[in-house]
């Protein structure tokens, strides 16, 4: 999918949400994936003057580091996503939400805490669902190597991943590309452990659509 013969032709959103560090790095360059999800690669570049070959040989470096556990046994694999990725999402959002709230109490005329408040407790409840479905069904079932109705359940959670990315995009859109409204330390912290999040996410999707889900296929 992010072959680097592929990657002039997709999206600056399916960039954004599906390559582990695309986003920042897009920012970077002046191409706010929120600003323009639907929008090809070849076709920002150009409107901004930039090289796109620089921009796919950087692309190509994010994907190669995304990839890097790809020769791991899926035991070690699993039980890397289990420690690095649920239970760091789930140490992150209280956190999240705390922070929000703290905005939401401090600048109460702002609509943008009370927004991304009510997306974080959105993102919340989805990503717990689906982390319990993996934890209590599909993970055990891959690692037994029982592969009746896997495809059933990997095609499941394979949309949940689709569904999480205008959640990617609506908080980098809200956020301004994470650009805090004010040199405040609770703005700045917030916005920082934020981004940080959603960068865990999306490199949590990446490891489980382009590596381990892979490894299952019919």
């Amino acid at each position: 999918m992010f072959a680097a013969t592929h990657l002039p032709t997709l999206s600056l959103g399916r960039l954004a949400t599906g390559l582990p560090g695309a986003a920042g790095m897009l920012r970077r360059c002046g191409m706010t994936a929120s600003a323009a999800p639907e929008v090809p690669l070849a076709q920002a570049a150009a409107e901004r003057a930039l090289s796109l070959p620089a921009i796919v040989g950087a692309l190509e470096d994010l994907a190669a580091q995304a990839g890097a556990r790809s020769t791991w046994p899926t035991e070690d694999l699993i039980a890397y996503i289990l420690e690095r990725y649920h239970a760091g999402h789930r140490a992150d959002i209280p956190v999240l939400r705390a922070l929000a709230l703290d905005l939401v109490n401090r600048i109460e005329a702002a609509p943008e805490p009370r927004e991304l408040a009510q997306l974080i407790g959105a993102v919340d409840l989805a990503m717990e669902e689906h982390m319990r479905k993996e934890e209590l069904r599909v993970f055990p079932m891959m690692l037994r190597g029982r592969r009746e109705r896997l495809g059933e359940w990997i095609a499941l959670l394979r949309r949940e991943h689709e569904d999480a990315a205008p959640f990617v995009l609506r908080l980098e859109a809200v956020t301004q590309g994470y650009r805090a409204p004010a040199d405040d330390g609770l703005w700045l912290r917030f916005y920082e452990e934020l981004e940080r999040f959603v960068e865990d996410m999306v490199a949590h999707i990446y490891l489980e659509e382009q590596v381990l889900f892979r490894r299952f296929a019919a």
